[in-house]
């Protein structure tokens, strides 16, 4: 623990840029424990020179990068102090020895990556810890919600390894007449907004420090965003410091539900009331309270910017809130609560009457000429809030789908910046229509006229245009790339995709799923879109797991042939390149929940296509299951023939079963005893579907081995 800090010290020292008391010497106690010999400082709390710790500040964090400076201009010193050695320049994330933060350790393992390192070793860390020790697995769900958005946080913002102190708070600065003094480190080489986060929680940093420190580095695009993203590593080490009253899991929640949408322009009253509001609630609360409390919280951050300044409009704007018309209404739906609550079918009677004709009102309004961008954009937001209530599938029946719908919605659609993370909304529910009209029943080459006559030679066909958009949007990290995997299992089940262009997409698809890293952030982001692509064709129609299976299989078979090893042994395995690749990638070691749950779901639906699909005859058969019903009357007794010969019926029983199938239970049975529910759940449906076509004897085998997982 100690020599981290020691080590931290050091580093700091050798920057000559913020004061920091000079570090001696680490010594072992007996029988136990150690003690830090370090200069002692004269010191007294931070006042007078927050100034001049932003400015010091700031030259800490950049004395890396004019390291590197000095180095491309082949300097050799580096204006060394008295004593001093020379600190060398770093392109890597990470420190050289363990720090802690608190009393935790942290990882400070060495990465090229910023966002992986953060990821991995310092939520990741602490996500562990709290499964571990307070048996949280809801933090962990919500964060695998939240890692497929982080990567839009750093678009287009470069980050150098800057040395951190790694826990600046008010605690831990000080100053005396020389100028301030920080101590307590626990650094690491890391981005430099991280170091403002926990400054931001706690306070003790006046408004001339932020200044300072700015006008020397400036806030980059996105910056107060990613500040909420760093502090929620402090909430959580909070949390595995002090227990749950910090409420880490509440904080997750707001950030992986709203999708970090924390408003940039909130001016300061508005910051002070979430503040207050935030340490009010700093005691363990039951969950709906939470979640009470979170809406509340993003509702004050969600507020448009002419908000009253004045005491008296605001006690305007309260009264207009005490008298709203809709009152009455609010009152009896909450009073149905009762009826409907725990009836599915109560609830969705309750609110489907309403879909279609606000569907309607609202694609009036996105389609007029005269809308304006924002309008329409708002039109699409709440499209989406409203198909968040029933779900996607739902509302994708009640879209317009005519054949005059496909070449609007694809031409609106074409118009989209995929780069523009303010409006995915539009490309979501643009995505989602777009799944709905090219159902149309005619062959997409109808639509695009005589190509050959057209004055432009370079004019796309709709097919094509399509499949491009999908797969533009299947890479993205926004919420787009789920809409874009309904897309593409929708359009390549039409007969005429499937035959022009099914195994172009699923070369693409698997190379560029070959090409990924779960290791990093963009890599998994696109494992995501095309496991999830690969799924949704594979469960978009009946046996669709069969015909995935062999277009896959087709769509390489000239690929494999030209290699003549790797062909022949994949004719004599027999394997389809789609579970190979699967197999290649072991995302049962990956920490993503996401593509761990969509590779058993994958994998099941593939073990479905070296089956018969049928259903075993020796599966229980649903029958009389009342006790009074069978003792009123009497029930004809099937002889026990009749069963044995089910049971040894040839055409039931002998039938070769592919050796693929062991290894597909295989990986399903790894899924039954991960981590995640999710993922336990996905590879308990698949065992079950796989095990349902097996003969009776290999079926028990497969039951034994569930029930070893017991032991």
């Amino acid at each position: 623990m100690f020599d981290g800090e020691l080590a931290s010290l050091d580093a700091i020292l050798k920057t000559s840029t913020v004061k920091v008391p000079k570090p001696i010497k680490v010594i072992d106690l007996s029988p136990g424990g150690a003690a830090f010999v370090m200069e002692h400082l004269d010191m007294r709390s931070l006042n007078r020179h927050s100034a001049k710790l932003g400015e010091q500040l700031a030259d800490l964090h950049l004395h890396n990068l004019r390291l590197k400076q000095k180095l491309q201009k082949g300097e050799q010193t580096v204006g060394q102090g008295p004593g001093q050695s020379q600190l060398q320049h770093t392109d890597e994330f990470g420190f050289h020895t363990v720090t802690c933060c608190g009393y935790i350790p942290q990882v400070n393992d060495w990465h090229s990556d910023w966002v992986t390192f953060f990821t991995q070793h310092r939520i990741q860390h602490q996500l562990n810890l709290i499964e571990k020790d307070y048996g949280d697995q809801q933090a962990r769900e919500l964060w695998s919600e939240l890692q497929l958005r982080i990567p839009e946080l750093f678009q287009d913002v470069e980050i150098v390894p800057a040395l951190l102190h790694g826990d600046l708070w008010g605690g831990n600065v000080a100053e005396n007449e020389a100028g301030p003094i920080i101590f307590d480190p626990a650094s690491f080489y890391g981005h430099s907004e991280f170091e403002l986060a926990i400054a931001g929680m706690f306070g003790g940093f006046s408004g001339s420090f932020y200044s300072a420190y700015h006008k020397a580095i400036p806030k980059a695009p996105g910056f107060d965003k990613r500040l909420k993203f760093y502090q929620l590593f402090h909430y959580l080490n909070h949390w595995n410091h002090f227990g749950t009253g910090f409420l880490s899991s509440v904080l997750l929640r707001d950030i992986a539900t709203e999708g970090l949408r924390f408003s940039e322009q909130a001016n300061s009253k508005r910051d002070e009331r979430v503040t207050v509001t935030v340490q009010a609630t700093s005691l363990p609360l039951p969950s709906s309270l939470q979640h009470c409390f979170l809406r509340y919280t993003m509702a004050l951050n969600e507020m448009e910017d002419n908000e009253p300044d004045t005491d008296a409009e605001a006690q305007s704007c309260v009264n207009v809130l005490e008298s709203f018309t809709e009152s009455q209404e609010v009152r009896g739906l909450i009073c149905s609560l009762c009826d409907i609550h725990g009836d599915l079918t109560a609830k969705e009677m309750a609110t489907e009457k309403f879909f279609e004709w606000m569907l309607s009102l609202l694609l009036e309004i996105i389609q007029d000429e005269k809308s304006s961008p924002s309008l329409i954009h708002l039109g699409f937001k709440f499209l989406y809030r409203i198909s968040k209530v029933r779900g996607p599938k739902y509302f994708l029946r009640l879209f317009p789908h005519e054949v005059t719908d496909v070449q609007p919605v694809l031409d609106m659609l074409s118009l989209q910046d995929p780069k523009d993370h303010e409006t995915w909304e539009i490309r979501y529910m643009l995505l989602l229509w777009l799944s709905t009209t090219c159902l149309i029943p005619f062959d997409l080459a109808r639509l695009d006229g005589n190509l050959a006559s057209t004055d432009c030679p370079t004019k796309v066909p709709i097919m094509d245009r399509i499949l491009s958009l999908a797969k533009c949007y299947l890479t993205v990290s926004d919420k787009a790339r789920d809409a874009a995997a309904v897309l593409v299992s929708k359009l390549v089940i039409r007969p005429d995709v499937k035959q022009k262009r099914l195994a172009d997409f699923l070369d693409w698809n698997l190379s560029t799923f070959a090409q990924s890293s779960y290791q990093i952030m963009e890599g998994t982001i696109v494992m995501d879109g095309m496991l999830q692509s690969l799924e949704g064709v594979s469960a978009s129609q009946p046996g669709g797991h069969d015909f995935l299976f062999r277009c896959s299989a087709a769509s390489h078979v000239a690929k494999l042939e030209s290699e003549s090893v790797k062909s022949k042994k994949h004719t004599e395995d027999g394997t389809p390149t789609v579970l190979k690749c699967l197999d290649n990638s072991n995302l049962s070691d990956s920490n993503q929940t996401i593509l761990r749950k969509l590779g058993v779901k994958l994998v099941q639906r593939l073990g479905l296509t070296f089956l018969k699909p049928k259903i075993a005859k020796w599966r229980y058969q649903r029958g009389n299951r009342s006790l009074a019903a069978n003792l009123g009357k009497p029930i004809p007794v099937q002889p026990i023939a009749d069963e044995s010969k089910a049971d040894l019926d040839p055409d039931d029983e002998d039938y070769d079963i592919p050796e693929e199938i062991e290894n597909i239970i295989e990986q399903l049975l790894v899924g039954l005893k991960d981590k995640d529910t999710i993922v336990r759940w996905s590879a308990a449906k698949g065992i079950g579907r796989v095990t349902s076509r097996l003969p009776k004897e290999l079926a028990d085998e497969v039951v034994g081995s569930v029930l070893e997982c017991f032991r």
